[in-house]
């Protein structure tokens, strides 16, 4: 029987929609992953078994290729397949005390290995095998080349360094990140990038998706049929191109197997199901939002949260992905987001201004840096905000911050420059929503007693 036949039957039909939720749900972070990897494939071809700086040092409002960018570090990216080889990672030792992240991730945002300068400031040798590599393989390896053996369930497996930069360093910050190394370990040769790449446009081709769909990120995956469409073609690429990380999620994607058959072959049913995206995407959003922490002021964190180590939890690794993809776990770094008025309930506005204080400054041992972005029902959501002083964020190396005699620390949001110097502005955009996320990297440990202040409309 056809899967869309069975709609017209309620137990049934129940099912069918669950499935369709839990196959959407599941293949996400799958789904951007893809897009990811076709951009480095694409844009930053020397990321391919290697780590490049990516370009440009600085993100600004332009800046697309992924939610929520962080502006206060430059960053570092490799991409590497552990099918035909293993791969050597060289991390140089720590700099100029400059702080450092590093971390390996598995392609559902699961921070499998990783580490800051502060623990680990001489850097060292590393082996990354996936599941064509054996352990005794991999342990002998580690053995001859005086490395750790790191080991992944999934082929694929992208490196993200970020260096902290002080806004006039970041060109030294990039040349720190230069030399990190990647070495083959197997004899042979790699499969040439090119060709890598020209298979999966091929796939890419036969989904009927065009690479101008790369810019359709998860916050637009509802705005439209077609755009609900192009989410489930990107989650069918996932869910090829990307094995599961475990076999309790291989046995779980089979539950929903007939769901992604019978929407690749029937038109009719990719249809139907492309219909359910807006309230899949409202469940994914609700988990976004409750993931971690509550204040009760408007913030919550992700101190709490399983970031980074997501496990058999498919709603809450779905959220992220959808929100912040590859954020680091809350041992690195700890976010704190706010996205609506606590007095209101609505989302903050550059129609208002608002300000609120740092009685207390964040914790961190790394930085610490706040940065708006275009909130909730925003065509640009997670995107930087285009600002006539190219201000992004304030934090711990903003020059010029004006503190409150007994030390804490004022800050005003609003989309026109406040007249009183010592404001520390923040600018968002006239009349559009923002939201607002606190970053602490590397949090001291008595961070649980850190509350972030409430956001105050004046």
């Amino acid at each position: 029987m056809k899967i869309h036949a069975i709609f017209t039957f309620s137990f049934a039909a129940v099912a069918a929609q669950q499935s369709v939720s839990d196959a959407f749900i599941y293949s996400l972070p799958a789904a951007e992953f893809v897009k990811t990897k076709l951009r480095l494939l694409i844009k930053v071809p020397k990321t391919y078994n290697s780590f490049a700086v990516n370009q440009p040092l600085l993100p600004n409002e332009t800046f697309t290729a992924v939610v929520a960018p962080n502006v206060d570090t430059v960053y570092a990216a490799g991409l590497f397949d552990l099918r035909e080889s293993p791969r050597l990672i060289t991390v140089p030792p720590a700099k100029d005390s400059r702080y450092v992240v590093t971390d390996f991730i598995d392609p559902y945002g699961n921070s499998v290995f990783g580490f800051t300068t502060l623990e680990n400031p001489n850097g060292g040798n590393y082996v990354l095998y996936g599941p064509a590599t054996t352990d005794e393989e991999a342990n002998e390896y580690a053995q001859v080349k005086n490395a750790k053996a790191i080991k992944f369930n999934t082929s694929d497996v992208l490196g993200l360094v970020r260096a902290r930069h002080n806004s006039t360093d970041a060109q030294s910050a990039a040349d720190f990140l230069s030399s990190y190394k990647a070495e083959r370990l197997q004899f042979g040769i790699d499969e040439p990038r090119l060709l890598k790449l020209s298979t999966l446009l091929a796939q890419v081709a036969l989904q009927g998706l065009s690479l101008q769909d790369i810019l359709i990120t998860p916050s637009k995956y509802s705005g439209s049929l077609q755009n609900s469409t192009i989410a489930w073609k990107w989650a069918f690429l996932g869910l090829k191109n990307v094995e599961p990380d475990s076999p309790a999620s291989a046995q779980y994607v089979k539950t929903f197997e007939s769901v992604i058959d019978e929407a690749k072959a029937n038109s009719t049913f990719l249809t139907e199901i492309a219909r359910q995206v807006p309230s899949i995407v409202k469940t994914i959003q609700a988990a976004a939002l409750e993931t971690g922490k509550q204040y009760g002021n408007g913030w919550s964190d992700t101190s709490d949260s399983i970031i980074g180590n997501f496990g058999e939890n498919y709603l809450v690794r779905a959220a992220v992905a959808f929100s912040v993809y590859l954020a680091l776990p809350p041992t690195m770094a700890i976010y704190y987001q706010t996205v609506k008025d606590a007095t209101t309930g609505a989302p903050y506005s550059g129609s208002n201004e608002y300000q609120f204080t740092f009685k207390q400054l964040p914790p961190a041992n790394g930085f610490w840096s706040i940065t708006a972005y275009y909130g909730l029902g925003d065509p640009n959501y997670g995107f930087l905000i285009k600002n006539p002083i190219e201000r992004f964020s304030i934090g711990d190396r903003t020059a010029g911050l004006i503190y409150n005699p007994d030390g804490s620390l004022t800050i005003t949001v609003s989309a026109v420059q406040p007249a009183n110097p010592s404001a520390n502005w923040l600018p968002v955009g006239a009349n559009r929503t923002f939201e607002l996320f606190l970053r602490v990297y590397s949090p001291k440990p008595f961070i649980s007693s850190f509350v972030p202040p409430a956001v105050e409309q004046k």
